[in-house]
Parts: C-alpha cells; structure tokens; sequence
C-alpha cells in the first residue's frame, strides 16, 4: 500500500496484509537490466583497446603485436628479439640474481618460463645452472 503525503508530496510504502508472495525460482525471475547510465561490460572482453603496434623500449622501432615480449605486469612494452637479447647478455655474464624489466627503476621480475621461453636451449640451460649455484653456494668449482 502507497500512502502520500498531502503536505510534501512523498510517499510512504506499507506492507500489505496478508501473507508475503511466494518467492520466484531463478528460472522465474526475470532478469534485471542494469539502468540505462551503467556501462554494461563483457567479463570476456580484455580492458583498453588492442594496439596492432607498440614501440619496443630498446630499439625504438615501431614493431607488430605478434613480435611482442610477454608481459611482466608493468606497462613497458619490447620486442622478443631484444629482450630475448637482454636475457641473454645478463645469463652470458652471471648476472641473473634478479632478472627484472630493462626499464630504469623498474623492478618487475621474469619469471623461469618467461626467461626459458626468450632464450635458447643453450641460454636457459646456464641461467638453470646458476640458479642451482645460487641457491647451494655453490661456485661451480
């Protein structure tokens, strides 16, 4: 029951007397479109637009998608070839405590099957080699 309120024009809703409706299954409920002024977002759908190009970070050329490093989780974008390069000079000279994101001051890591997929067979070898050492002590020797 709607009661208004002659002096301000709002209502008042009360319960009506009786027994409550029955509620619907979910097969019975209709589904509730969201208002008009809520954006309606496909969970499926990635966020921000796909670039067919980006700019690799180290060589500066404007590269294809398809030629792109995988992500770190930072927004610095570089192309396989030097990264893959990248990944290679820092295992050729040890240098493997932390492989983290070319980029200066960030500390974002690669993580064992990024770097294995970046580097040859030969490379990622080595880079295992050094973890091991690393977590042994070991000097190689």
């Amino acid at each position: 029951t709607v009661l208004m309120d002659p002096g301000d024009g709002s209502a008042n809703v009360e319960a009506a007397p009786g027994p409550a409706p029955a509620a619907k299954s979910v097969e019975q409920q209709t589904p509730v479109a969201p208002p008009p002024s809520v954006p309606v977002v496909d969970a499926r759908v990635q966020a921000g637009p796909v670039q067919e190009e980006f700019q690799c970070r180290i060589c500066f050329t404007d590269c294809e998608a398809s030629t792109r490093a995988p992500s770190l989780g930072c927004d610095h974008a570089f192309c396989g070839d030097c990264i893959g390069a990248f990944l290679t000079d820092r295992i050729n000279d040890a240098r493997v405590a932390k492989l983290c994101c070319p980029e200066p001051g960030c500390d974002k890591a690669f993580l064992v099957d990024q770097v294995k997929q970046l580097v040859s067979p030969e490379t990622f070898s080595k880079y295992g080699d050094f973890l091991v050492q690393q977590v042994t002590g070991a000097d190689g020797t």
